[in-house]
């Protein structure tokens, strides 16, 4: 919610809410002197009323029009997705066949895995990928003779495409 001051004796504003048509009137915020207000304590798909007065050395003012919004359907993601990689363990040495499992987790959801096995001269050894949140792969490192190797593991959200 945006404030636009026109008075200059204004000392603070009160601001009100109300879930549309059903409720009564609660003030969410008194003393309020910023130009903006961020309401997150709201339900999801939730349309809200909201209303404004000032108050100055007189007293309060009348109540503002209206304003009306609508909470999202859906959970805001604002937590980043951990992914952990299972097995192998960091500085393993590994040999003959190893399991590769990356697991992943998110506030919101994970619609995407991947798992990344590369040495360290940037070649893939292991590549796989899923729509999960978590991947289990054999990898068979009997010719890889001896050197490092990386293992990486992605994920995609359920509401965004970026990868961590």
């Amino acid at each position: 919610m945006n404030l636009e001051n026109t008075s200059a004796v204004t000392i603070d504003n009160s601001v009100e809410r109300l879930v549309s048509g059903i409720a009564t009137w609660v003030e969410i915020n008194s003393n309020w002197v910023n130009i903006q207000l961020w309401d997150i304590d709201v339900e999801l798909g939730t349309t809200y009323d909201y209303r404004v007065r000032a108050r100055g050395l007189a007293g309060f003012s009348d109540y503002s029009n209206i304003a009306t919004a609508t909470a999202p359907g859906t959970p805001v993601d604002n937590e980043d997705p951990v992914v952990s990689i299972i097995s192998p363990f960091n500085g393993s040495t590994v040999s003959a066949t190893v399991d590769v499992n990356v697991q992943a987790s998110d506030n919101v959801g994970v619609t995407y895995m991947e798992i990344r096995v590369y040495s360290n001269l940037g070649d893939d050894l292991l590549r796989s990928a899923g729509d999960t949140i978590s991947l289990d792969r054999s990898w068979n490192t009997r010719n890889l003779g001896t050197r490092l190797v990386h293992v990486k593991g992605l994920c995609r959200r359920c509401h965004e495409q970026r990868r961590i």
